[in-house]
């Protein structure tokens, strides 16, 4: 919800950071991040994992990691003016 409602991505958000909230920054801090896609687009998006600075891959990478056991997911649709955002928690004991 707090990128959705910042329009903006961060692994570290900070206090003043709208919606802020301690538990969602401690999974920002874990998870794999996408605005402008929710569900199954988010998905998508983290397996083609664009971007010219992008060279390891690491979303890709992670979602397809075969150890990867536990997985947590959650979306915020396009409303009032917010992005559509999701996070996708994939940091477990395997990684």
């Amino acid at each position: 919800m707090m990128m959705s409602a910042e329009g903006n991505l961060s692994h570290t958000p900070g206090g003043g950071w709208a919606c802020y909230n301690a538990t969602g920054a401690a999974t920002a801090a874990v998870s794999n991040l996408a605005l402008g896609v929710n569900g199954i687009n988010a998905i998508d998006a983290y397996v083609r994992d664009p971007g010219s600075n992008n060279h390891a891959v690491g979303h890709r990478r992670t979602v397809l990691y075969p150890q990867l056991q536990e997985v947590g997911t959650g979306d915020v649709e396009t409303s009032g003016g917010n992005w559509a955002a999701n996070t996708l928690h994939v940091f477990d004991d395997n990684l």
